[in-house]
């Protein structure tokens, strides 16, 4: 009896719990993304040259498509598809993960920050989504500050 009564709570628990646990992966990527854009600013400024973050991984260099794959904070500017120098590479983080997808407003490869020029290529936003809806956001403004933006939670990926 014991038995039958703790898999029928297991069994309508574990949905729950399942969405919880991708609640928190989407909050914690969305973090980790926000670090990296404040980390872009700051090095920008700290040492007085260009930073980018951008979707892609170290080995394939900056994708439109490739915020899936993770993303990656160099010195320097974008370049499609090229990899930046090993001694470039500042950072990088995780990607999507499995019924996630992250993609950039309008199909950005990447965020530049250029020390003296805060109206360059910053602007933007980026989407995380699980199975075709948003579950978590962030808008960069033309400042370069970026900030959560979850007001959609629930509409459709584009």
């Amino acid at each position: 009896m014991v038995l039958a009564l703790v898999a029928g709570l297991t069994a309508v628990a574990a949905p729950r719990l399942g969405a919880g646990v991708d609640e928190i992966r989407a909050w914690a990527r969305q973090r980790e993304l926000l670090a990296g854009l404040e980390r872009a600013r700051i090095e920008a400024l700290d040492h007085d040259e260009t930073v980018t973050l951008c979707g892609g991984t170290p080995q394939s260099g900056c994708e439109a498509q490739g915020w899936d794959d993770g993303w990656i904070l160099f010195r320097g500017e974008v370049a499609s598809g090229q990899a930046p120098e090993p001694e470039q590479l500042l950072a990088r983080g995780r990607g999507a993960g499995p019924g996630h997808r992250v993609a950039a407003g309008t199909g950005a490869e990447g965020f530049e920050f250029a020390p003296n020029d805060w109206w360059h290529d910053t602007a933007g936003s980026i989407t995380l989504c699980r199975d075709g809806v948003k579950v978590a956001g962030i808008e960069v403004a033309m400042t370069g500050r970026p900030r959560p933006a979850d007001e959609k939670r629930g509409d459709p990926c584009d």
